[in-house]
C-alpha cells in the first residue's frame, strides 16, 4: 500500500530487503540482526538486550545444544559415540574463554565424538544439575553409551582437551604442592615465630608476603624461587624469603598488607620499602643495587578503622556453615579477607541486600573471614576476595559473577526465588493441592549401603527412584505411602534418592523419574509401568511379577 511504502520508505527497508526492527515503549531499541529461527527470535524478545546464545555463533555450528534434561538423557541414551559435555552459565568468564577451544574440539573431533553444550540457565536444563551434581562452572563430564564415565579437570585449552579425548581416564583436580615450604629451594620460610630474629641479622632480604591460594602468588613464584638460586650463586650478600600470610596472621597484621603477593625490602633489619619487582633479573638487579635506606622518608601507617557491623548477614564459621546453610533455599555467602579493599567497597551493599530480605525465612545472606576460617575457603577454592557463592540447601553450588552493588544482589536473589516460584506454579498444576512431601513411615528409605543387604534376603521387594526436582514423582508419592500401609505385610516397599546418591543411579542405568522396580531376592526382575494410584499399586504389587512387563538390567 502507499501507506506501506511509505513507512518503508521512511525506516530505510526495501521490498527486496527485509528489515526487522525492535521497539520498546513506542521507542526504537535496534535492528534485529540475528538469525531468523523462532527460537532466536523468541529468545531474543525475552531479553533485547542480552547477548546472542553460543549456539548463535557460525563456529559453534559443529556443538550440540542442548535446551532440556529429557532432550539430554535422551541423546546420551541412544548416542553411539562418545560424548562430551560442558555445563555453563552465560554469565559465567570461565565459560565464556572455553567456548571457543571446545567448539574448535567439536569440529576437529566430529564423526568420533560428540561435544555438546548445556546452558544451566535455562529453566528446562536446571533439572540436570541434581543428576550429575553440577556445583561449579564449567563443568566438563565425558559419556559412554549413556553413562557417565571421568570428570575432566585438565587445562582448558584445545590440545590438553583433544589429548584427553583420545585417551579419556581420570584427572585430578590441578593444584599446588600442601606447603611451599616443603619444596627443595634457596627461599628462606618463616613464621611468627622466627621473622623478627631472621631478619634482624640480615643486611639486605626482601620478603614476600603470599597466601596459598592466591594466583598472582603462584605466577610470581617461579620467577621468585629462580631469583633466589641466582642470587645464591652470585656475590651479593642478600636473602629472598617468604611467610604464608594466611597461617602466620601476626606478622601479616603488623604490617597492613592490602593484598597479596606483597613484597617488602628489610636492610639491618629494620622495614624500607615495598618492592614492585616480578621478574627473577629485576628481583636479583634490586639487590644488587639495594636504595639508601637513609635517604628514603618513612611513611607512617594509616590508622586502622573501626571495622561495620554486618548487620543481617550472618557471620559463617567453619562450625555454623552447614548447619547454617543447610536449611536454607537461598543463601548467597561472601568469603573475604579484612584487608581487602573490593572485599569493604562491597560489605555495605551486601549489607542492604541483606536486610531487604530480613523478613523472607528462605533467604540468608553470610559472609565468611578467610584470615580466620582456612580451611572453610579452602574447601570452597576460594582464589581470590571478595569470592560470593550461592547455595541452596547445600545441594547447589554456583559462583556469582556479577556486580557489587545492594540492586545487584537483591536482583539476583529475587531472580532465583522467581524461577523457583515459576517451577512451583507448574507444579501446582499438576499436583494436587495436598500433594504430601514425604513417604510416611511404611516405605523403607534405601541407601547405597543397605541397598543389597536389604533386598537379597526377600523374595519380593518395590523400589521407587526418585529425584527432588521430579514433579512426578511427587505426584505418585502419596499414592505410592499409602500402598505401602495397605501392603505392610505382604511385600516391602522402598525408596532410593537419586538425588542424595546420583552416581549409584546413574551405574543402574536409570535415565528418567519416578523408576520403579520390581526385585527378587535383590536382583531385578520387572518394571512397572502402569497407573500411579493406590488403586493400581496394590493390584500390580500383590500380584505375581509376570503380570508386569518384564525387563532384564542389561537392557536398561
Amino acid at each position: 500500500t502507499d501507506e506501506g511504502k511509505k513507512i518503508c520508505k521512511k525506516f530505510k527497508a526495501y521490498p527486496d530487503k527485509v528489515a526487522i526492527k525492535h521497539y520498546h515503549n513506542g521507542e526504537f531499541n535496534r535492528d534485529y540482526e540475528r538469525p531468523r529461527k523462532l527460537a532466536t527470535m523468541v529468545r531474543f524478545l525475552s531479553d533485547p538486550t542480552g547477548e546472542p546464545a553460543w549456539e548463535e555463533d557460525p563456529a559453534s555450528v559443529d556443538v550440540v545444544h542442548m535446551h532440556s534434561s529429557k532432550a539430554l538423557l535422551s541423546y546420551l541414551k541412544k548416542e553411539k559415540l562418545p560424548v562430551f559435555v560442558m555445563f555453563y552459565a552465560p554469565w559465567c568468564t570461565h565459560c565464556k574463554k572455553l567456548k571457543s577451544p571446545f567448539a574448535e574440539v567439536a569440529t576437529e573431533l566430529k564423526g568420533k565424538t560428540v561435544l555438546i553444550g548445556v546452558d544451566l540457565m535455562e529453566q528446562e536444563n536446571r533439572p540436570i544439575e541434581s543428576v550429575y551434581n553440577i556445583t561449579g562452572f564449567p563443568t566438563l563430564l565425558y559419556f559412554e553409551n549413556g553413562h557417565f564415565k571421568f570428570q575432566y579437570n585438565g587445562e582448558r585449552d584445545k590440545e590438553s582437551i583433544l589429548k584427553w579425548l583420545k585417551s579419556p581416564a581420570f584427572s585430578e583436580v590441578p593444584g599446588e604442592p600442601s606447603s611451599w615450604a616443603d619444596e627443595k629451594s634457596d627461599v628462606v620460610h618463616l613464621s611468627d615465630a622466627t621473622f623478627d630474629s631472621f631478619i634482624a641479622k640480615q643486611l639486605n632480604a626482601i620478603v614476600m608476603f603470599y597466601a596459598p591460594w592466591c594466583g598472582h602468588c603462584k605466577k610470581l613464584k617461579p620467577a621468585y624461587t629462580e631469583a633466589a638460586r641466582m642470587l645464591k650463586e652470585s656475590s651479593v650478600r642478600g636473602t629472598f624469603a617468604a611467610i604464608d600470610a594466611t597461617t602466620n596472621p601476626g606478622v601479616s597484621e603488623r604490617f597492613k598488607l592490602q593484598g597479596y603477593p606483597t613484597l617488602k625490602y628489610f636492610q639491618h633489619g629494620t622495614f624500607v620499602m615495598d618492592v614492585d619487582e616480578r621478574s627473577a633479573d629485576g628481583l636479583v638487579n634490586f639487590m644488587s643495587n639495594p636504595p639508601d635506606a637513609s635517604k628514603i622518608p618513612s611513611t607512617p601507617a594509616p590508622p586502622a578503622q573501626e571495622e561495620m557491623d554486618w548487620g543481617n548477614v550472618v557471620q559463617l564459621t567453619s562450625a555454623s556453615f552447614q548447619g547454617e546453610l543447610r536449611s536454607k533455599k537461598f543463601a548467597l555467602v561472601m568469603f573475604y579477607a579484612p584487608w581487602c579493599g573490593h572485599c569493604k567497597a562491597a560489605k555495605p551493599e551486601f549489607i542492604a541486600a541483606a536486610q531487604s530480605f530480613s523478613g523472607e525465612s528462605r533467604v540468608v545472606f553470610g559472609a565468611v573471614d578467610c584470615t580466620v576460617e582456612n580451611n572453610l575457603c579452602s574447601a570452597y577454592h576460594v582464589q581470590g576476595f571478595p569470592t560470593i557463592i550461592f547455595f541452596s540447601y547445600l545441594k547447589l553450588q554456583i559462583p556469582y559473577n556479577g556486580q557489587r552493588a545492594a540492586t545487584d544482589f537483591i536482583g539476583f536473589i529475587k531472580s532465583r526465588i522467581s524461577s523457583e516460584e515459576a517451577e512451583q506454579e507448574k507444579s501446582d498444576h499438576e499436583t494436587p493441592l495436598n500433594q504430601v512431601t514425604e513417604f510416611g513411615k511404611d516405605v523403607f528409605v534405601l541407601t547405597p549401603e543397605n541397598f543389597a543387604p536389604k533386598l537379597e534376603p526377600l523374595d519380593k521387594a518395590v523400589v521407587f527412584f526418585h529425584a527432588d526436582w521430579c514433579v512426578h514423582c511427587q505426584n505418585a508419592k502419596e499414592a505410592y505411602s499409602k500402598a505401602a500401609t495397605k501392603l505392610r505385610n505382604k511385600i516391602l516397599l522402598t525408596s532410593f534418592s537419586c538425588t542424595e546418591y546420583p552416581g549409584f543411579c546413574m551405574e543402574h542405568g536409570l535415565m528418567g523419574y519416578p523408576s520403579i522396580f520390581f526385585y527378587a531376592n535383590g536382583k531385578l526382575s520387572a518394571i512397572y509401568n502402569g497407573d500411579r494410584s493406590t488403586k493400581s499399586f496394590v493390584e500390580k504389587f500383590s500380584g505375581e511379577p509376570d503380570k508386569m512387563e518384564q525387563k532384564s538390567k542389561t537392557e536398561l
